[in-house]
């Protein structure tokens, strides 16, 4: 079964690209007073990145731009809209083309994100179900040498609109919230998703910022604490977050995140 790359990290394959459905309608513009994201980085013991958000006239994203580490490796990717919803976009690397993807949606619901390798050819699908408030409820991810799909995260939310609980097969986590508003507010849901603003999926599919986390993987033996330090402007938007996760007293890794806007 193909692993699937988004809460570890990896998982690029989802701040890019789509193609959407005849069902598409509308979606809401942006709200005009909401801080635009402009520059994050993340930084950890073996990873480093900056990513950039470019705007056009309409205060749409329609290029990011990744420099990654202390090398000169960098990659754009430039997105297409319809209807406020990005419906495509396409990876270069040294003007290169490296990936593009493809977004489905029906009624401004994504439910479907297909990639593709340089030469066009499918290498990943990736699956959506959402609640009866048009929020992800399950990501499907597919199986290996098969057509069905495995129904690999699902989430739980409150009705501040944050995920309160996440289960990936057989790990359990609970998540507890801040009131203020959190990096990529500016972005619309389903936008907000693509565009991956933060480093962990979850992060990006809640409304406010994440305090605390505690994660059980095997339901039964022992749990990872992740604490949250954030450091807010003066309009109560991050500016920097550091995470540090825990088993028992022992510290596991730390991540730090900063955010520049305008």
């Amino acid at each position: 079964m193909k692993k699937l790359y988004v809460l570890t990290g990896i998982f690029a394959m989802l701040f890019i690209y789509a193609c959407s459905s005849d069902d598409m309608s509308e979606s809401p513009v942006p709200e005009a007073n909401k801080k635009k994201l402009i520059r994050m980085t993340f930084e950890s013991d073996n990873d480093y990145y900056e990513r950039y958000f470019y705007y056009n006239e309409e205060d749409k994203v329609f290029r990011t731009t990744r420099f990654y580490g202390n090398t000169t490796i960098v990659q754009d990717t430039y997105y297409e809209y319809e209807n406020n919803l990005i419906v495509a976009s396409k990876s270069y690397s040294d003007l290169q083309l490296t990936g593009a993807r493809e977004f489905n949606y029906v009624n401004n619901n994504l439910i479907e994100i297909i990639s593709y390798n340089k030469e066009g050819n499918q290498i990943h699908k990736l699956e959506f179900a959402h609640n009866l408030e048009n929020r992800i409820r399950t990501i499907y991810t597919e199986v290996e040498n098969s057509t069905t799909t495995d129904p690999f995260v699902n989430f739980a939310y409150n009705t501040d609109g944050n995920a309160i609980e996440m289960r990936i097969r057989r790990s359990f986590t609970q998540m507890e919230y801040d009131t203020n508003p959190k990096p990529g507010n500016n972005f619309t849901y389903a936008n907000r998703f693509i565009l991956n603003p933060q480093h962990h999926l979850y992060l990006n599919l809640s409304e406010n910022n994440r305090l605390k986390s505690d994660e059980d993987p095997s339901s039964t033996h022992y749990s990872y604490i992740t604490t949250t330090t954030i450091t807010y402007d003066t309009d109560n938007y991050p500016v920097q977050k550091i995470f540090g996760k825990r088993l028992h007293e022992n510290v596991v890794s730390i991540e730090k995140m900063t955010f520049q806007y305008e």
